[in-house]
């Protein structure tokens, strides 16, 4: 596995611890949302970066 691809799915881990803290907190159920949401987007990260997929964007602030 390539590094970068170890360091996308680290990230996705620590968007997860954070969602089993928050999980307490029923009030923060938009923030555990945002968690997952940001989970899953590194998740398709590391896939596109481990078999060369490269990236599009699809947004400018421009």
């Amino acid at each position: 596995m390539k590094q970068i691809t170890k360091e996308w799915l680290r990230k996705a881990l620590e968007d997860l611890e954070a969602i089993d803290c928050l999980l307490r907190e029923e009030h923060l159920t938009n923030v555990i949302a945002f968690h997952a949401e940001q989970a899953v987007e590194k998740c398709f990260k590391a896939v596109v970066e481990e078999f060369g997929l490269g990236l599009v964007k699809t947004h400018d602030l421009i």
